[in-house]
């Protein structure tokens, strides 16, 4: 194991156990704010196609109510499920009620219901999960490269989503990891990086 990775390994244990700490309360106002400042955002505000990931355990960001505006806005919305070659396929949803829990106790579309979304790579905005951030729009995730692997292809906006808690000046990054585009918190939002082109 080199360097970067034991690095990312305590890390991610750290700011884990720091978003499992808030309480209730806590999570429910910060993630309120959070969907706010999100829906302000005008590469939200005006995309057409979103994909996002699904707010499942450990007091992720809640996306579930922002799920919900978007639907309501008339927004097509899709979400990931987790194939056996740890890729991500992405379907659209037109209700909530379509999500069932699935392995590593995330919610993931029913598949036999939801149709897949064609073409994710092209997308307006992907909404990013993540344990750890820093202002330069890295992030550690739960180490498995789901959205690591989709991010290098991913042609849109970028938007992760984290609680002032999960903030750092910085993170300890390989070359492969890609920075998302915009960091949104409950206090701010932040131009992390470049739009690909």
């Amino acid at each position: 194991m080199n360097s970067i990775a034991e690095k990312k390994k305590a890390l991610r244990k750290e700011y884990l156990e720091r978003r499992q700490s808030l309480s209730m309360e806590e999570w429910r106002e910060q993630s309120a704010s959070i969907m706010q400042r999100a829906l302000q955002l005008p590469e939200l505000r005006d995309a057409r196609q979103v994909l996002c990931y699904v707010s499942s355990k450990d007091n992720e960001v809640n996306t579930l109510d922002l799920i919900n505006a978007l639907l309501a806005r008339g927004c097509q919305v899709a979400v990931p499920r987790i194939l056996a070659d740890v890729r991500l396929e992405w379907r659209c949803i037109s209700d909530i009620n379509q999500l069932t829990r699935a392995r590593f106790g995330i919610l993931e579309p029913t598949h036999d219901i939801c149709p897949l979304f064609e073409h994710p790579e092209d997308a307006e905005v992907c909404i990013v999960p993540g344990i750890a951030w820093d202002t330069q729009g890295h992030r550690i995730g739960y180490g498995i490269g789901f959205f690591d692997r989709f991010l290098s292809v991913f042609n849109g906006t970028s938007i992760g989503l984290a609680f002032d808690s999960q903030v750092l000046p910085s993170l300890p990054h390989d070359t492969h990891d890609v920075p998302v585009t915009c960091l949104i918190t409950q206090t701010q939002v932040m131009q992390t990086s470049p739009k690909r082109i």
